[in-house]
């Protein structure tokens, strides 16, 4: 009979550490300080660590889903307003914490909030903690169900001495727009598709690459990539030709494929 183990999540896993490392911390400083004893000196303890506890699980959750997908300056604003908003979430949740440890009761506490040097330390220990929870909640691995195939995008139909049948995504290099026109080029030629490049670009998903207002590229098909200055890429392509890529379409060169 095969026995089943029980495997933590690596999210929460994590987040005990943490939490264990901070309250490990707070026991040398208290023990250091004098600043609690007796009964105090757990109920202390926890109502520091858990505050953090409860932000931190939510900071880390962002940043392993939604903020993963992130970039530039979006990116950098996320991380400001996150530090903002984790320090004071846990600093007004610590304040009711360490309330109701004083006071003895959930309903009726005080809370009276660290001022000067005290208060400068909480606002780095609230930074710091963010840094930390944030880091580990960009390095959880990825969510199975985002790792699962889906389903391929539906080609676009063309016409040739075939007859009219899906162009085989597999074998298009590039796709270069004019009008209500597309040009298809693949491995063994080109096509002309009666469309705009925006609505195939949001038909065919992200195995391609929008490189200038006018081309996108399948990322599977480009071989060299070299800069051609003014910001700008070169791109040379399995077919053999040669695209170049904007600046907007070197940011995003830079940010999947460098």
């Amino acid at each position: 009979m095969r026995r089943e183990t029980f495997s933590m999540p690596p999210r929460w896993r994590d987040l005990l550490v943490v939490g264990g490392l901070f309250g490990l911390g707070y026991c040398v400083v208290f023990q250091i300080t004098g600043a609690s004893s007796g009964w105090r000196f757990p109920a202390d303890v926890f109502a520091n660590i858990l505050p953090l506890l409860l932000v931190g699980a939510a900071t880390m959750h962002f940043w392993a889903g939604r903020g993963r997908s992130l970039r530039g300056l979006k990116r950098i604003g996320a991380h400001i307003v996150g530090a903002i908003l984790f320090t004071f979430f846990w600093f007004w949740l610590l304040m009711i914490a360490l309330g109701i440890v004083a006071g003895g009761d959930l309903l009726l506490f005080s809370v009276e909030p660290f001022l000067g040097p005290a208060a400068t330390w909480q606002l780095y220990q609230g930074l710091l903690a963010y840094a930390v929870f944030s880091l580990l909640g960009e390095r959880q691995p990825v969510p199975q169900a985002a790792l699962e195939t889906h389903d391929p995008p539906a080609a676009p139909f063309i016409k040739d001495e075939d007859g009219i049948r899906p162009l085989d995504l597999d074998r298009v290099v590039s796709l270069q727009g004019a009008g209500d026109y597309v040009e298809a080029r693949t491995l063994s030629g080109s096509h002309l598709i009666r469309t705009t490049l925006g609505a195939l670009e949001s038909q065919l998903g992200p195995r391609f690459l929008r490189i200038h207002r006018s081309t996108l590229v399948a990322i599977d098909k480009v071989e060299q990539i070299e800069p051609a200055g003014g910001g700008k890429f070169s791109l040379r392509m399995r077919d053999g030709s040669v695209l170049t890529a904007s600046r907007s379409g070197a940011k995003a060169i830079r940010e999947r494929l460098l």
